[in-house]
């Protein structure tokens, strides 16, 4: 019996995910850390490299703190290329 999981977690799987937990069904934000210029492909990925939590990575982005583990943090988006 194939259980009918939503294309979200059907694509994850497909890419190596194993369980559920695994999986944001939302769609990741990137950020980017202003002091090193590094980005991110989600919250979770800058605050492991941080060594803080994601709250205070957000709080950052959002303006509500100025650093989080002593870097300046903000959301990240991509030039769009001109043709």
């Amino acid at each position: 019996v194939e259980i009918p999981y939503n294309d979200n977690l059907k694509d994850a799987f497909k890419n190596g995910a194993t369980t559920s937990r695994k999986v944001s069904m939302k769609k990741c934000v990137k950020v980017r850390c202003v002091d090193t210029g590094m980005v991110f492909d989600s919250v979770s990925e800058a605050a492991r490299y941080a060594g803080v939590s994601k709250t205070a990575i957000y709080f950052c982005c959002q303006g509500k703190n100025a650093t989080s583990g002593k870097l300046r943090w903000e959301y990240y988006k991509e030039k769009e290329v001109e043709e």
